[in-house]
């Protein structure tokens, strides 16, 4: 049997000394504090500021869960629309917004992707600014200095149970109070994740896709359980360790050379281009490489390697609460995201590229 490629990440160790001193691997701002999931870093954020928030100007871009914070606090939505160009993304903003909140963000861990520029001219007009810079983790320039806040989900980069991350750039946060993770939630997370590991190595069919229903189950309840049950919780002991312990220089140089690997054999496509046609792999550090392919295409092309046991995303189901203009459709209907995170050698992003070059030859 192939073993898959991308999905969820598993979880691989003999032993974590619970008691050794954690270090804090993020070091950003004047404080910040490592929380459940990137959910509840926005969540936390917008209970430290002082200010009545009513509305929030957010990209039409966006996955739905980083909006439920918002709505569970009535806070009114408006978007500015992100749109694939020749040049990767463009931002369609208006400066003159009144809002409350500004939220900014980036992709992909292109740097080509921040929004620095738009941080700042909110700034100048007194309006509050939250950078996700969950996709720009580990670029070299991990955020922009001129945000109020930065948040972070920690647990799309590395192997841990769950991880998030509320920064705040001035002053300290008023209360740092949250409570431990639920017990139940977090051993649904650790299950699926070494129920995963076992499956990965072996090398039996018998019961294989028995073991997979019952991983990709937990999963599904750990994941639908934060939709309702994150709110000041804070990132359990078990990833905090994990965490201090990852070679975060040895990551980025996988991921780099992973994502060239791709781009290099890319050039050779004719029907699916990267999103971003230049990155800086001096700078950049992807989280995946986006490709294009024709709407008509694209879930046909997913399909496929679903069929031959490759994951690759899509960035994101549109949320029924985004609201969308015809040039920010498109975005939603053409992009894939191509795995090449540090899990992965070469040989295995050839058999992901094999499977592209054999359904190219079908359009």
């Amino acid at each position: 049997m192939m073993r898959e490629i991308g999905s969820e990440f598993w979880l691989e160790y003999s032993k974590v000394d619970l008691t050794q001193n954690r270090n804090d691997v993020f070091p950003m701002g004047d404080d910040n504090v490592y929380v459940l999931s990137g959910r509840t870093a926005i969540d936390f954020i917008l209970d430290d500021i002082s200010t009545n928030v009513r509305s929030v100007y957010m990209p039409s871009y966006c996955c739905d869960s980083m909006l439920q914070p918002f709505v569970d606090r009535d806070i009114e939505l408006y978007f500015y629309d992100v749109i694939s160009s020749s040049v990767g993304l463009e931002y369609v903003v208006d400066h003159d917004k009144d809002v409350d909140l500004f939220f900014a963000t980036s992709y992909f861990g292109y740097g080509c992707t921040t929004m620095d520029a738009y941080v700042e001219t909110f700034k100048s007009r007194n309006i509050v600014v939250i950078e996700d810079i969950t996709h720009r983790l580990l670029c070299e320039r991990s955020h922009c200095k001129s945000a109020d806040y930065l948040v972070s989900s920690l647990r799309k980069w590395f192997p841990i149970p769950s991880g998030g991350l509320a920064v705040k750039m001035n002053g300290r946060f008023r209360s740092r109070d949250l409570a431990p993770p639920p017990v139940e939630l977090l051993s649904k997370k650790v299950r699926a994740m070494r129920k995963k590991a076992e499956y990965i190595k072996s090398t039996k069919k018998q019961n294989n896709e028995h073991d997979k229903r019952q991983f990709l189950e937990l999963y599904s309840q750990f994941n639908q359980s934060l939709r309702f049950n994150y709110k000041r919780q804070g990132m359990d002991d078990l990833s905090l360790r994990l965490m201090s312990t990852l070679d975060i220089s040895s990551i980025q140089t996988k991921r780099r050379s992973n994502a060239q690997y791709v781009y290099a054999k890319l050039e050779n496509f004719t029907h699916i281009k990267p999103l971003i046609a230049k990155p800086d792999f001096t700078q950049d550090c992807p989280l995946f490489v986006p490709i294009m392919i024709r709407a008509d295409q694209r879930d046909n092309l997913r399909d496929y390697l679903v069929r031959n046991n490759v994951f690759c995303p899509i960035h994101w189901p549109v949320s029924e609460r985004v609201v969308l203009s015809p040039r920010s459709t498109i975005l939603y209907a053409e992009e894939l995201s191509l795995i090449c995170d540090q899990r992965y050698s070469n040989t295995v992003l050839e058999r992901l590229l094999n499977l592209l070059g054999e359904f190219e030859s079908t359009i």
